[in-house]
């Protein structure tokens, strides 16, 4: 049997809320890459950790999906 690669994609996705309207992709991504670089956290393959974030400027909220599962004590 294979792995669920919903769960797999769920278990790799970070819940931003509360963004403002001068919050992007691109800085989001900036700053995520630089903190989980500078913490060591999902950087064992090539590439920065952070491969994509989506914002919802409506709702005020944004996932960031990485490269490698989020260790617990960040993804909640």
């Amino acid at each position: 049997m294979g792995v669920n690669p919903n769960l797999s994609r769920q278990s790799r996705r970070l819940y931003i809320g509360s963004i403002t309207p001068d919050v992007n992709e691109q800085n989001l991504a900036d700053f995520f890459n630089a903190k989980m670089i500078e913490m060591s956290i999902g950087t064992g393959g090539p590439g920065n950790p952070v491969l994509a974030v989506q914002c919802n400027y409506e709702k005020n909220y944004a996932f960031i999906e990485v490269s490698a599962c989020l260790p617990p004590k960040i993804s909640h």
